[in-house]
């Protein structure tokens, strides 16, 4: 296909359109080249149920700006071919069903500001790599169940702010990818559910405001770098799930303000640092399930208002001292 003279926002659409109650889609085509896409803007859902289609190659598409469900359905493409896209703002659901995809390369994305979303479930996805991105500020649930993802070079993305559940699910990452995390402000969820990780890089976490449960589920993770936290809220559930988890480095709390589950089920989590916990409203299973654990540092709780399951199972635990009490509490 070559369509050097197609006028400006025009939109390419070779099968997806719902007819009768019925697909209509060409089912046996294998291979499409696209040379040049001219002035079109939209490829939104181009390929949607291509299922024998296994190679895609765009050579030009310097007007591009709409990628949605590209490549959706297409259950047998094992190669991706495509340029630099300036002018592309809109990239979701880019992979939705596509599970046979190993490898993908982006560049060139000077304009495009999310990918939310866009290879989530591409289960054979193993290797990823985005560059040239400046305005990219979303990465939320990018790659959230692919199940098989082991490398990401992420470069060129100074604006990086939501990497929520960014991860969630990726079940074979055994090292986290070090990119620049300097602009996040959230890292909620980023690798919940990421059994295999074992290595997690120091990121700039100096802005981030919230890490609920950034590392739940993390069943392999032994240890984690010293992280700056002195911007977080939230840390309900951060590490909880972290079965191998011995130690954890020193952590400013001073602006918590729940710890709800934090280190619940770290089974072999035996010792804290002492925490900064002034702010700090509810303390609900916060060491629920820590049976390691020996002994808690001085904690200052004078304005938790819940215990509920604080102490659940800890049994281990010789002393607690809780500086301030003023809710009940219970050690049963």
């Amino acid at each position: 296909i070559s369509l050097p003279r197609a006028a400006a926002g025009a939109s390419l659409v070779l099968c997806g359109y719902e007819r009768y109650g019925s697909w209509d889609y060409l089912g046996s085509i294998e291979k499409i080249v696209i040379h040049d896409a001219g002035g079109a803007t939209n490829f939104n859902w181009l390929l949607y149920y291509f299922g024998a289609l296994r190679v895609l190659s765009l050579h030009k598409a310097t007007a591009l700006e709409a990628i949605d469900g590209l490549f959706g359905n297409c259950g047998s493409l094992d190669q991706i071919e495509l340029p630099a896209l300036p002018a592309l703002t809109s990239a979701s659901e880019l992979l939705y069903g596509a599970t046979a995809l190993r490898e993908l390369r982006l560049h060139g994305l000077s304009s495009l500001t999310s990918l939310g979303g866009s290879f989530q479930d591409a289960t054979a996805l193993e290797q990823v790599w985005i560059e040239e991105a400046p305005l990219l500020t979303s990465t939320a649930s990018a790659f959230q169940g692919c199940t098989s993802l082991r490398e990401l070079e992420l470069s060129g993305t100074p604006r990086l702010s939501d990497l929520s559940q960014m991860f969630s699910g990726c079940t074979a990452l055994i090292t986290a990818p070090s990119f620049d995390t300097s602009a996040a402000t959230t890292m909620a969820s980023m690798f919940e559910g990421c059994t295999a990780l074992r290595e997690v890089p120091r990121y700039d976490t100096r802005r981030v405001n919230t890490m609920e449960s950034l590392f739940s589920g993390c069943q392999a993770l032994a240890s984690i770098p010293p992280l700056d936290t002195s911007a977080v809220r939230d840390m309900r559930w951060m590490f909880s799930g972290c079965w191998a988890l011995t130690h954890i480095p020193q952590l400013d709390t001073r602006l918590v303000e729940t710890m709800e589950g934090m280190f619940s089920s770290c089974y072999a989590l035996a010792t804290i640092p002492r925490l900064a916990s002034g702010s700090v409203v509810s303390m609900n299973g916060t060491f629920s399930g820590c049976y390691a654990l020996l002994q808690l540092p001085p904690l200052a709780v004078a304005g938790v208002r819940e215990f509920w399951s604080c102490f659940s199972s800890c049994v281990s635990l010789a002393a607690a001292p809780l500086e301030g009490i003023s809710a009940s509490i219970s050690f049963w």
